[in-house]
């Protein structure tokens, strides 16, 4: 937990660096931005993205939910 912290890994979807307007922005369908959502912050907390606006919108653009 405390290297979370220390790295700035975001514990809650409001500390995520994308939202629901930018992933609509993509063309993300509404009904599937919650699960886009949670998917982005699980690969932040798993340090398989960093919490950066540009690299998020890059991997959400490449999962499917």
């Amino acid at each position: 937990m405390e290297k979370m912290k220390r790295d700035k890994i975001p514990f809650s979807l409001k500390e995520l660096n994308v939202n629901g307007l930018d992933l609509q922005k993509i063309g993300v369908k509404h009904a599937d931005i919650s699960k886009m959502l949670d998917a982005l912050l699980k690969k932040v907390c798993y340090y398989e993205v960093k919490n950066e606006k540009k690299l998020l919108m890059k991997k959400a653009q490449c999962l499917n939910v």
